[in-house]
């Protein structure tokens, strides 16, 4: 669930993105949909994430050297296309809001892209957790 959910949220918010990438540091319009698809996929994830925390414990898995270095190359990994795409945002379309419209919007956008972006720091948690948990020895008879 998750993963379906980053996934959902990468789709969304990849097109965001690269109108941003492509602009000159203008405000950019992102449509209502979007930001919604944003809302609904970041509540999702976090449902789904803080339940597992709460109910589901990673189950013991067998030491696997090879998938423990690929869970955590994929942790960094996930992470890399949220903080481009705060960075970007932060350094070079903030400073261009000299007379923001709405600052209501504005603030509102921001905290989306703080959730957003705490989603995808949680789901590099989880690659992280499976990780430790291939590299830890496997108690003994297990």
């Amino acid at each position: 669930m998750e993963t379906a959910a980053v996934c959902a949220l990468i789709s969304f918010a990849l097109p965001v993105f690269v109108t941003i990438a492509d602009s000159l540091g203008g405000v950019v319009d992102v449509s209502p949909s979007r930001i919604a698809g944003i809302v609904v996929s970041v509540l999702i994830f976090h449902a789904a994430y803080w339940r597992r925390q709460r109910w589901a414990a990673i189950p013991d898995l067998p030491r696997n050297t090879l998938l423990h270095h690929l869970f955590l190359f994929l942790s960094r990994l996930s992470f890399i296309f949220a903080a481009a795409f705060f960075s970007l945002v932060a350094f070079r379309h903030l400073p261009a809001l000299q007379n923001p419209l709405d600052l209501s919007a504005l603030v509102a956008r921001g905290a989306l892209l703080l959730a957003a972006l705490f989603s995808m720091f949680c789901y590099s948690l989880e690659f992280d957790r499976l990780a430790r948990a291939m590299d830890e020895p496997s108690p003994p008879g297990g």
